[in-house]
């Protein structure tokens, strides 16, 4: 399960400017590099990570995952479930 890929579906939001992304797939060092390469591309005013169908996140994606809050110009509009 480690080595599979994450997928990231876009879903639009309800409203201009708002991007909610479904990840399915583990988030794991192997991928987290493109999905933190995905997030810094991203302009989207508010984004929405729902982490439903994320069976296992290593160190490495908890990482990412926690570093959001801290790091992300965005903070204030991410939100993740």
């Amino acid at each position: 399960m480690p080595d599979q890929p994450l997928q990231v579906d876009e879903i639009p939001g309800s409203r201009d400017g708002i991007h909610i992304w479904r990840l399915l797939g583990p988030l794991t060092l192997s991928n987290v590099f493109g999905f933190q390469a995905k997030l810094r591309a991203d302009s989207s005013r508010a984004l929405i990570l729902d982490f439903t169908d994320v069976p296992l996140a290593d160190s490495a994606g908890m990482g990412r995952w926690l570093g959001l809050t801290s790091t992300d110009k965005r903070a204030d509009e991410l939100c993740v479930w």
